[in-house]
């Protein structure tokens, strides 16, 4: 069962493996895309999601990658969150981009491994079997999606306990009369 699950996230990273110039990006509705998520990713058991996201917001984005980058940001977040620690997702508009920020109340990361839980094979605890921790290709295929659709995605500790993880992509231009805007 753990070789089946390795095997099925090592080609899931294969396929996140796209060139950013043969993925096609479109409007995607961020509070649709992270409620599919939601629905798909918990259950009654574990920790409750709110989502503070605009009906109206929009990203540019290919709009399954950024659903595998999401739920496996969601997953982790699930994973790692206390027993009744709150997860949190809210997006909001930073001048020509969006950001997507997912936090939890879990442990964090120490802060000398924050630039490498994006790595390929990358585990905060080596030591940890893998029915407690993961393959270390989950936050790999979120960088790699997140990278096809032309963002880019870090991760910081929260006070007192916690993790973020933001999710940056471009938001679509809309045109107008006068031009783009």
């Amino acid at each position: 069962e753990l070789m089946s699950k390795l095997v099925a996230e090592l080609l899931s990273y294969s396929k996140s493996g796209l060139q950013g110039a043969a993925v096609k990006l479109e409007p995607v509705n961020l509070r649709d895309l992270v409620e599919r998520v939601v629905q798909r990713e918990t259950s009654p058991e574990k920790p409750k999601v709110e989502v503070a996201i605009d009906e109206q917001l929009t990203a540019k984005a290919q709009p399954e990658l950024l659903f595998r980058a999401v739920a496996n940001v969601v997953r982790n977040s699930l994973d790692y969150a206390a027993d009744n620690g709150k997860i949190g997702i809210a997006a909001e508009k930073n001048g020509n981009h969006v950001a997507l920020t997912i936090s939890d109340d879990g442990p964090g990361v120490p802060d000398e491994m924050l630039e490498k839980i994006f790595d390929p094979l990358f585990r905060v605890q080596d030591d940890r079997s893998r029915e407690s921790g993961g393959t270390g290709l989950g936050l790999a295929i979120v960088k790699t999606c997140v990278e096809a659709c032309g963002g880019h995605v870090f991760a910081r500790n929260r006070e007192p306990n916690g993790l973020e993880v933001v999710i940056k992509v471009d938001k679509p231009r809309h045109k107008t009369t006068a031009g783009l805007c």
